[in-house]
């Protein structure tokens, strides 16, 4: 009697330890995941923030040419 309940309580327990397992790792892959979309989600923005930067310095340097070549022509 005592050996079936010993194995019984083992038993509930290693239940209750994996339980708490799946628990842990989905919480862990929560985190992973938002760490993962917050890195992508800055990249695009710098890239965003590069892309109109260059957009800027690309306008002001056409205008300069074309500043310069109305003087010549």
């Amino acid at each position: 009697m005592v050996h079936v309940l010993a194995g019984s309580l083992g038993q509930a327990w290693g239940q209750q330890l994996l339980i708490a397992a799946i628990g842990v790792a989905g919480g862990l892959l929560g985190v992973l995941l938002k760490m993962a979309y917050d890195r992508v989600a800055e990249r695009r923005q710098r890239k965003n923030e590069k892309e109109s930067q260059f957009v800027t310095e690309r306008k002001e340097a056409y205008e300069k040419f074309l500043r310069l070549r109305a003087l010549f022509t």
